[in-house]
């Protein structure tokens, strides 16, 4: 991927569409930027493309401006690097309506190796974009026992006289554990109750990091994809994407 843009680009000044294609694509190739979800790659400017732009420069050791010119240092930076395969896998992934070719559409969601062609953006207007593969662990340990009563099951004699005692247990233990709400799995509930997270701090983060682009897919330990939502409230939300908790929160917490 070559960058070859033709005017000057600046938060304050106006922006050429295809320059700014051309940056947002090529920092997202390189995992500096991710789009607004609903928008996809587009022509025009937003604060997550500047941000995304003064970290690159800040790790290619150049001035951070967040601003480019026509064959300045950080546009040959840029171009540079873009041409680079890079390495690993990422998720291809497309606005999802009408308008997205059918080709592109048929690559939605799938895991795919930068070595393989086509790339998201080669094609002219495309707005699909790749999204990182994550490769870090989920903080997210064993639950611990949320209620004292399993503790005892151990030692209770089952027979005739212990067995109701230990149903009346099991009992207290199903009506007092968090319910999910359809929003979120079993251990979901149980993580969003631990760490006194509503619904609505969910809702926020999941919608925060959408539009900041916070988002990564992982690699569940059964081998579905998981969306991971870092929310600008703190919260960091992790949605199944697939297999029967598919669109579901399934843990929860705070940064």
């Amino acid at each position: 991927m070559k960058i070859e843009i033709k005017h000057p680009f600046a938060a304050n000044s106006p922006a050429d569409e295809i320059d700014v294609r051309q940056i947002k694509k090529a920092l997202n190739r390189l995992g500096y930027y991710k789009p607004y979800e609903k928008t996809g790659i587009t022509g025009i400017p937003d604060a997550a493309i500047f941000k995304a732009l003064e970290a690159f420069q800040k790790d290619q050791g150049l001035k951070v401006t967040g601003t480019m010119k026509p064959d300045d240092e950080t546009s040959r930076a840029l171009s540079n690097e873009a041409a680079k395969t890079p390495e690993g896998e990422y998720i291809w992934r497309t606005v999802g309506d009408d308008k997205v070719r059918a080709s592109h559409a048929e690559l939605d969601k799938t895991r795919r190796s930068w070595a393989d062609n086509p790339d998201p953006g080669d094609d002219f207007n495309c707005r699909c974009w790749a999204e990182p593969v994550s490769t870090d662990e989920i903080d997210d340990p064993p639950i611990r026992p949320v209620y004292p009563e399993l503790l005892l099951l151990p030692s209770l004699r089952i027979g005739k006289i212990a067995l109701g005692p230990v149903i009346r247990v099991l009992t207290k233990i199903f009506r007092r554990a968090p319910k999910s709400n359809g929003k979120t799995t079993d251990h979901g509930s149980i993580r969003s109750k631990q760490r006194n997270i509503s619904q609505k701090d969910i809702d926020d983060a999941i919608e925060s990091a959408q539009k900041s682009g916070n988002v990564t897919t992982k690699t569940g330990k059964y081998g579905t994809l998981q969306k991971v939502y870092k929310g600008s409230n703190g919260v960091v939300v992790v949605l199944e994407t697939q297999g029967r908790n598919a669109g579901k929160v399934i843990t929860v917490w705070r940064k």
